[in-house]
């Protein structure tokens, strides 16, 4: 090894030495906001050895969502769950709780564990007012509700578009109208559910949605009514599917988990 080298190595140990948690969390969840899951990844790790944060498990969590790594996912989560308990901060533990119920019903199959979560969840939010944390739990019990009873379904995505709309939460609205939209393609409503479809998608692939779990469900709701349409030999909007695809790519994670429940 060159002096050059050794000295490059020496530099970048004494720098990664004196960085913080806190600033290594921060640059965590920029590349979060990237799509850089494995760079996320390492930097939560890196932080969580310095110091445990349920910020910091939640979203190596979320890193290791996006990486398929399913144990990894539900160690952190539930570690970060039971730190948010600790800390007495009921609505971000119910929001673990909701990926939770997600990871066992969608990744494991696991029915009952899901439940459990989920009535957590409720249970957590109640009295606690309107926050996008209601919102999901709202689509958790919609996307769960799908294929068998669309009308459950889309009385949750209502109750999701309404907050979303209330909060200002453009992530949240746009998924529900792209869930609704799915719920009444599988009604037989194809012009109107496609539509919605189309609107949520139009939302994610302009930029106007920021949350990568977000973009993803919408963008795989339009791809899944397009598939169900074909099936049936109703009309879909092959040119709305094409560009939600490539968005959609950068929720991979997202594509696969949502496939059981939405299939059937």
């Amino acid at each position: 090894m060159s002096l050059v080298s050794i000295g490059q190595t020496a530099y970048w140990t004494m720098t990664d030495a004196m960085t913080t948690p806190d600033e290594l969390a921060a640059r965590a969840k920029e590349a979060l906001s990237n799509a850089d899951w494995n760079t996320a990844r390492t930097l939560f790790s890196e932080a969580l050895e310095r110091r445990e944060t349920p910020e910091a498990l939640e979203g190596l969590g979320m890193a290791a969502f996006f990486l398929d790594e399913a144990e990894l996912t539900l160690a952190a989560r539930e570690r970060a769950y039971a730190r948010y308990r600790e800390a007495n901060r009921p609505v971000d533990a119910a929001r673990v709780a909701i990926a939770l119920a997600w990871d066992y019903r969608a990744g494991r199959g696991e029915r009952a564990v899901s439940d459990g979560w989920l009535a957590r969840a409720r249970r957590l939010l109640e009295g606690c007012g309107p926050t996008r944390e209601r919102g999901w739990l709202a689509l958790r019990e919609a996307s769960f509700a799908l294929p068998g009873d669309a009308a459950l379904a889309r009385e949750r995505c209502a109750v999701a578009e309404a907050l979303g709309r209330e909060l200002g939460d453009v992530d949240l609205e746009m998924t529900a109208i792209a869930l609704d939209g799915l719920a009444r393609v599988s009604q037989g409503e194809i012009t109107e559910g496609m539509a919605r479809l189309d609107e949520a998608t139009t939302a994610a692939t302009a930029g106007e949605m920021r949350d990568p779990i977000a973009i993803g469900f919408s963008c795989c709701y339009l791809i899944f009514a397009c598939e169900a349409c074909a099936t049936s030999n109703g009309p879909a909007s092959g040119a709305s599917a094409s560009r939600a695809w490539p968005r959609a790519g950068t929720s991979r994670r997202s594509a696969r988990s949502v496939a059981p429940i939405t299939a059937g």
